[in-house]
């Protein structure tokens, strides 16, 4: 499958420009070369029914549920395929493993630009949906300790900093 359409389903959004004659033609030649022309029918499919959002909900749903439980279940109809999937939080820690090791290099930089150590952080507050997957969770209390690791609101924090940051623009 050639990058750029990989990486057109990195966002909901991105699906839609897929819909250019260019990505249509490419998506038909690897259609009548596959050895199994379903999942890429499946993936003309999405494209065509500008379902690139509904997908990504589910999807958004299913992460967030393993934010509680063990396992969840993706449900996706269209009018020509459908997905029914279980998906189990070792699964999707497995998925985003790359990413919880790009977070702890990123953690490491921020705090070797600062020109501090860990031990001179006093507090962390975690704030956005992603603050609430476990692994993320254990990734900040063993970088620094569970005891200055506060997990706070994590869906309206930002917009509370907004509004705190308009406040003081405004005053």
């Amino acid at each position: 499958v050639p990058i750029h359409l990989m990486m057109a389903l990195e966002n909901w959004y991105s699906i839609a420009q897929l819909k250019k004659k260019q990505n249509l033609d490419s998506l038909e030649s690897l259609i009548s070369k596959a050895d199994d022309p379903k999942p890429m029918e499946n993936l003309r499919e999405l494209i065509l029914s500008d379902s690139g959002f509904k997908i990504y909900q589910e999807i958004d749903g299913a992460k967030m549920e393993l934010s509680d439980k063990e396992s969840t279940r993706i449900r996706f109809s269209s009018r020509n395929f459908e997905i029914n999937e279980v998906l189990t939080r070792k699964e999707f820690e497995e998925i985003i493993e790359d990413q919880l090791r790009e977070t702890e290099e990123l953690l490491a930089e921020s705090i070797k630009k600062a020109k501090l150590s860990r031990d001179q952080i006093d507090m962390v507050i975690t704030t956005g949906g992603s603050s609430n997957i476990p692994v993320f969770k254990r990734l900040l209390n063993n970088y620094f300790t569970p005891e200055k690791v506060k997990f706070g609101e994590s869906f309206t924090s930002v917009a509370s900093g907004l509004a705190l940051q308009s406040e003081q623009f405004f005053s």
